[in-house]
């Protein structure tokens, strides 16, 4: 969420122009012969991923390592001994799932630049916007109260708004792998919505309740509307968060914490639940 700037610029610049960029009259190239490959286990470097509900795909060289996050962030990173700059991590988004506290919607006639600049203006510092062309725009900021300086490359897209691009304090301002990154988006047909959470262990002790903590490795299992066929299974991971990919439809989870909750997913959808355990004293 970071006197080189001209330099990134002209790195911008000329991938658009050899065609290495990825947009071009308002839309995201897509080649439309691309075959989709079986995804491969989360915990292995894969280069390509496929997300049914956000509606993209990501083709990026060996060595880069994809990890589908929750609520909608997609977590990459470059494994190779060359990367530059080394260790940095990325996080690919949409623009409806970035800061809740931003109006995502884009007015009807509002232009690209003004839009990317209304969502930042709750930034507590003045962010720094450079327009790579009409459909790229790049946002440092200096981190205002937070403290973490960062960069972020939104994309625009006809059918999504904008996809976003987002690089920590240790990215430098002409770190080729934003231009990578972007050049390797494409496209992808929306299936599915998503269910996530994350799972709490609560303490109750003469009917006062108390956090103790996320549960990891915790059980969730999803049911269908009838609450006797299961859909899928899962545990949680080391943050206490399990994430279900599903068709639209209403579902069912059952945990200890708060009983049966329904759930209704639609397309591109992302909805949250959280529960868990308790634990009586």
């Amino acid at each position: 969420m970071n006197q080189k700037g001209h330099a990134f610029l002209i790195v911008l610049l000329v991938a658009a122009a050899i065609g290495g960029y990825l947009v071009y009259s308002g839309k995201i190239n897509l080649n439309e012969s691309q075959t989709v490959p079986s995804t491969t286990s989360p915990s292995q470097p894969k280069n390509q991923h496929i997300n049914t509900t956000l509606g993209f795909i990501l083709n990026l060289p060996e060595g880069w390592y994809i990890d589908d996050d929750r609520n909608g962030f997609i977590n990459v990173e470059c494994l190779k001994d060359d990367c530059r700059p080394a260790g940095t991590g990325y996080t690919v988004t949409l623009a409806k799932y970035w800061l809740d506290q931003n109006p995502f919607e884009r007015q009807r006639e509002e232009s690209f630049s003004n839009y990317v600049k209304r969502l930042n203006q709750t930034a507590n510092d003045q962010p720094e916007f450079k327009i790579i062309n009409t459909h790229a725009i790049l946002v440092k900021s200096r981190g205002g109260g937070a403290g973490s300086p960062t960069q972020i490359l939104y994309l625009e897209d006809s059918e999504k708004a904008a996809y976003i691009i987002y690089a920590s304090q240790a990215t430098t301002e002409d770190d080729p792998n934003f231009q990578l990154i972007a050049s390797s988006i494409t496209n992808s047909p929306i299936t599915t919505g998503d269910i996530t959470g994350q799972m709490f262990s609560q303490v109750e002790k003469n009917n006062t309740f108390s956090n103790s903590g996320t549960l990891t490795n915790f059980p969730v299992t999803l049911y269908s509307e009838d609450k006797k066929t299961i859909v899928q299974t899962t545990k949680t991971d080391l943050a206490g968060a399990y994430n279900f990919r599903v068709k639209p439809g209403t579902y069912f989870i059952n945990d200890p914490g708060t009983g049966w909750r329904s759930i209704v997913v639609s397309l591109d959808d992302i909805q949250i639940f959280n529960g868990g355990t308790i634990i009586h004293q």
